[in-house]
């Protein structure tokens, strides 16, 4: 109690228990360290003894770096803290051992400690194990230390190599029983590992395992099943899965798993949840344009809530949308004919056109290039500005894709409807657009 009845001035507390050799008493006390290196085979005041110890080193080390770097560089210290993680039978000193290793995480001196002293894949196994088997304390006590340590550069780099066997196969089992772990901790592990996936070999990891992809499908059946309880858990569920699909490469390369992702997460584009419908975007954008198979089981529903998205206020939101809408009217002339339906003169695809950012135009302009294969279409847009806004574009040599979407709109437009020759006749663009379509060809 010596470091709690200091509240007045409790750096001066910590620092004496520092100098007063109060860390070494793990080391230095023969049966204090005989009792932390078999916490299997313990009475019960001896793990009384080890729990009150444990904690005691919590408050030593409470917002003091100089305490924490010191409480780790004890000899065995950081050995003895995670055996007691994989070893321990005991609630409450499992509990006190995960709060120590939590208060080590809260800041980036701490993090670097942790790295620097600690085996971090046993670590993380068995930080990980107190998300099937721990207290709902000890649960969230050890991923949110996963998490503050999972923005550490250094700390992810440690895992590549051991990455699969030691970390995916428990975080997989945690996906796969989600509806049975508490709510306060499956949303946050899975924030953890969708932040380890920020590290581009981590992500080509996780990206190419199938297992992954089965038990976070299977996690999602769960959610789906009553969206309003496990809104937390979709929320982050989809960020990963935005992140896992973020290269072409890393979409997945079984076309089951690719269908089955398409299949279970289009119908979130209707969901109350904005961050939810922005992720879930994402996933079509990234995978929709790989995949002809995904677009037929999502054809009739998914290309309406695709393009209400392209009238929502976040940016971000919109591209994503675009890019899916974009695929879909590629290949399926029903998301052809929803679009036109709801846009009979697709202004809001032409209005995309004049947003300054490539990516979208470049998206918009080839959408409206696979809807100008409809010559009822062609024939409604006559007597608008389309020619001209499409020649905007053809003339500007800032970004070839736009440009080349444009020509090919312009052309396709003008085939379905001669009249519209006579305008880009008017406008001096015939020589334009055969000079554009000479280089692209």
């Amino acid at each position: 109690m010596f470091l709690k009845d200091c509240t007045e001035d409790k750096h001066t507390a910590q620092t004496l228990f520092r100098t007063c050799r109060g860390f070494e008493l793990i080391s230095d006390v023969a049966v204090i360290s005989r009792c932390m290196n078999a916490p299997a085979s313990l009475t019960k005041e001896e793990v009384d003894m080890c729990e009150s110890l444990l904690k005691l080193y919590r408050e030593a080390n409470k917002s003091n770096v100089v305490n924490q770097k010191h409480a780790i560089s004890v000899p065995r210290m950081p050995d003895i803290v995670t055996n007691l993680l994989h070893t321990s039978q005991d609630e409450d000193l499992s509990d006190a051992c995960v709060a120590i290793i939590n208060e080590l995480s809260q800041n980036a001196e701490g993090r670097t400690t942790i790295v620097n002293n600690f085996d971090t894949t046993r670590l993380m196994q068995g930080l990980l194990k107190f998300m099937n088997i721990g207290s709902s304390r000890s649960a969230a006590n050890a991923v949110g230390t996963l998490n503050n340590m999972a923005i550490d550069k250094k700390f992810l780099m440690q895992f590549r190599d051991s990455f699969e066997e030691s970390v995916l196969p428990a975080f997989e089992n945690i996906m796969k029983r989600c509806a049975e772990i508490s709510l306060t901790v499956v949303p946050s592990c899975v924030s953890m590992v969708s932040n380890m996936a920020v590290d581009p070999v981590l992500r080509r990891i996780m990206s190419a395992r199938a297992e992954l992809w089965e038990a976070c499908l299977q996690a999602m059946d769960v959610c789906l099943s009553d969206q309003t309880k496990y809104d937390e858990v979709l929320e982050p569920l989809t960020g990963l899965m935005v992140n896992l699909t973020l290269k072409p490469s890393a979409v997945p390369q079984e076309p089951v798993i690719a269908l089955a992702t398409i299949s279970k997460t289009h119908g979130l584009l209707d969901s109350p949840n904005p961050t939810i419908v922005q992720r879930t975007a994402g996933i079509l954008s990234h995978v929709l344009p790989l995949s002809d198979e995904s677009i037929k089981v999502c054809q009739d529903s998914a290309p309406s809530g695709l393009f209400r998205l392209l009238k929502d206020p976040d940016l971000q939101t919109v591209k994503y949308a675009m890019k899916a809408l974009a695929a879909c009217t590629k290949c399926s002339d029903t998301a052809r004919k929803t679009v036109i339906q709801q846009d009979t003169k697709i202004e809001t695809l032409r209005s995309l056109l004049k947003v300054e950012d490539e990516t979208l135009q470049a998206n918009s302009s080839l959408c409206i290039g696979h809807l100008l294969n409809d010559k009822a279409l062609c024939q409604s847009l006559y007597g608008t500005d389309m020619v001209m806004e499409l020649l905007k574009h053809v003339a500007d040599h800032k970004n070839s894709v736009v440009q080349q979407n444009c020509a090919i709109a312009l052309a396709t437009l003008a085939q379905e409807d001669r009249r519209h020759v006579e305008r880009l006749r008017e406008l001096h663009g015939l020589g334009i657009l055969h000079d554009c379509m000479k280089h692209f060809n």
